[in-house]
């Protein structure tokens, strides 16, 4: 499946039960979401999404996303479940970290599911991707100066050349 794009996110959902919280050392605006009422996917990312309930931190100084919390509060199949089988309760777990002004990085995602594959194979699935101790580069390169290419294409004696 191809990556999942915010703005599906946003014309799946409705946030609700908008509230204030401090999530490491910083204010956030928090917001249970879940899948708009009435709404009919039009494809199978939108199906997996509208699946999903959870809840949101969002920075509102700088409009990011914080961190994510989304399960699955009912279960995903593709080919009738032939394939694919995601039982419900499949969660995701995403955390972002602020390093510099408005610059936000991934800081943790988590994921934990039971996927039942080909009607035989699956199991559950538990998996925790941390990034830690970004550090600033910087460099100045204005003084730098590149020498012109070097052509070192061999030289052709013409005299050894086949004539026509």
């Amino acid at each position: 499946m191809n990556d999942v794009e915010i703005s599906q996110f946003l014309k799946v959902h409705e946030f609700v039960s908008p509230r204030r919280e401090r999530f490491r050392e910083r204010d956030a605006v928090v917001f249970d979401f879940r899948v708009r009422p009435g709404f009919k996917s039009s494809n199978r990312q939108e199906n997996l999404i509208s699946k999903l309930i959870g809840v949101v931190w969002i920075d509102p100084a700088d409009k990011q996303v914080m961190r994510l919390e989304a399960r699955l509060a009912e279960g995903f199949k593709m080919g009738g479940g032939l394939l694919v089988n995601l039982r419900p309760g499949a969660a995701f777990v995403m955390e972002q970290t602020r390093v510099a002004e408005g610059l936000w990085l991934p800081r943790t995602a988590q994921i934990n599911l039971s996927v039942k594959v080909l009607l035989f194979g699956g199991g559950d699935y538990n998996q925790t991707f941390e990034w830690s101790d970004y550090k600033h580069f910087s460099g100045d390169v204005g003084d730098y100066k590149l020498d012109a290419p070097k052509t070192d294409a061999p030289k052709v004696d013409s005299s050894k050349m086949p004539k026509p």
